[in-house]
């Protein structure tokens, strides 16, 4: 890959912000106009290439106060916080899913095991009553496996 420099002298940049083509011209205006812009002109801008809008929001945190940039990162912080106490609680919640869904398997596993018992002991002539005392099933039960 060849590497290549393209050098910017910024006041012989003179394209008005109607003239401005895609991609590197919107950078030009930016680095020249920025402290400037007007707000009409700012939401051409951004609206054109939206990664600028981050840079003029860059700037402007340049300008904030400390108390204005501490409360700027207490309330990311407390975003962050917030969606970190969310997957928290969603990876909690799948786990209780998952567990409960391999105890409710597990229960419906036995449920078979007996049901498929039950069938084998009744084709072996086992009397219902002994089988209903040995498997927990009902008479009722029985008689529906019959």
């Amino acid at each position: 890959r060849d590497l290549y420099f393209t050098f910017i002298e910024l006041p012989k940049f003179t394209k008005r912000i109607s003239e401005l083509a895609p991609g590197l011209d919107y950078w030009c205006y930016y680095l020249k106009h920025a402290p400037e812009t007007e707000p009409t002109d700012y939401a051409l801008l951004v609206q054109h290439s939206p990664i600028i809008k981050r840079a003029y929001q860059a700037l402007d945190q340049h300008y904030w106060s400390e108390a204005e940039l501490n409360m700027y990162e207490d309330l990311l912080k407390a975003e962050r916080d917030r969606k970190g106490i969310e997957r928290q609680k969603l990876m909690d919640a799948e786990a209780r899913g998952k567990e409960e869904g391999i105890q409710r398997g597990r229960k419906e596993g036995r449920k078979e095991g007996i049901l498929e018992t039950a069938k084998n002991l009744i084709q072996q002539g086992i009397p219902l009553d002994v089988i209903s005392k040995a498997t927990g099933l009902s008479k009722g039960e029985l008689a529906q496996l019959s």
